[in-house]
């Protein structure tokens, strides 16, 4: 039998910050705010009227040390009705979370967030408005792949910091992804993912890219070196292969490329080690390689002469070298 929450509660009217995403902002507090409980039959959640911006006012639940028992009524306990437009619950130990449970529907955005969550079940409704969802730091591994499909409203996602190794669905309004703080995650289903969104009317874009990455081990042997690669390494403008991915010699001796790898479009920035290592490895790796030009000249790197993109040979750099030093104790000699 579920106990009886008290919701005598005072609107609490401070300020509150935000999760700044885009103009559509999840609803965040820090765990220091959490609500006091005293005993158990006290309401874990607190409604907080809040600015998303200097002239908007709205009415936020903040809940935390939840669990799937208590997660509908401890929400509800806190006033809640169709005034509420954000919710955040923090530390929640969720077995099952049912997305398609009628409380959010009216929501705007919704962060659950440095808790557990098991799994995630069902689907969110196609008329639900939350333009913001966040479920970073939940330890979550399972869910329903079409569980955010239908959202039409949402804009904003945050997955980041759990276990998950594939991604969802995306529902055609989503603008914004964090997947940072996790590794699992196979780059061929990344970039599969960034390719479906190009055709959508607003291209996907990647919240906190410099940490991100993917696992790249099982997707392409050309990246073999390098068992995580940077998001930003997936993006369709390619304009720089890193140098740990091209090691001469012993790189093609033990690891060819077995699949078929296009380039074709592309452009990249030529200089003496893409003349040296790079020519050679296209001729070898890449089906589409004289379809690869260069961003600083009109060649193509297949065409790339070594003799005009390197200035210098062993030599003739040790002999500059010598002239410097020359100068140098002529100078002190002065």
């Amino acid at each position: 039998m579920k106990k009886k929450i008290s919701n005598a509660l005072k609107l609490e009217d401070r300020n509150s910050t935000v999760y700044p995403l885009s103009s559509s902002k999840c609803f965040h507090r820090e765990s220091f705010d959490c609500p006091q409980v005293e005993n158990p039959n006290n309401c874990p959640c607190k409604a907080i009227k809040f600015s998303s911006d200097e002239i908007d006012q709205k009415i936020g639940v903040y809940c935390c040390n939840l669990n799937s028992e208590t997660l509908i009524s401890s929400v509800e306990c806190a006033n809640f009705s169709v005034n509420i437009t954000d919710v955040h619950i923090r530390n929640a130990t969720i077995k099952s979370f049912n997305v398609s449970e009628a409380i959010w529907k009216n929501l705007e955005s919704l962060s659950i967030t440095d808790g557990r969550i098991n799994n995630i079940k069902g689907q969110f409704n196609n008329d639900t408005k939350i333009s913001c969802l966040n479920l970073s730091n939940n330890a979550l591994s399972k869910f329903n792949s079409n569980f955010i499909a239908q959202m039409n409203y949402l804009e904003n996602l945050d997955l980041s910091f759990n276990n998950i190794t594939d991604l969802p669905t995306f529902s055609r309004s989503l603008t914004i992804l964090d997947i940072s703080g996790m590794s699992t995650i196979p780059c061929l289903e990344i970039k599969q993912a960034i390719d479906r969104n190009e055709s959508y009317t607003r291209r996907l874009s990647f919240r906190n890219k410099n940490t991100t990455v993917c696992s790249a081990a099982k997707d392409w042997t050309w990246f073999k070196a390098a068992e995580k690669i940077s998001i930003r390494q997936l993006l369709s403008d390619i304009s720089e292969i890193p140098i740990h991915v091209l090691v001469p010699v012993t790189y093609k001796a033990s690891n060819e490329v077995n699949g078929n790898v296009f380039l074709g479009g592309n452009e990249i920035l030529c200089d003496c080690y893409a003349a040296k290592y790079l020519k050679d490895w296209f001729e070898v790796n890449i089906l589409d390689g004289d379809e690869v030009n260069c961003s600083n000249s009109l060649d193509r790197v297949i065409n790339l002469d070594v003799m005009k993109m390197c200035k210098f040979d062993d030599e003739s750099s040790d002999y500059i070298y010598c002239i410097i030093a020359i100068e140098v104790i002529l100078l002190n000699n002065a």
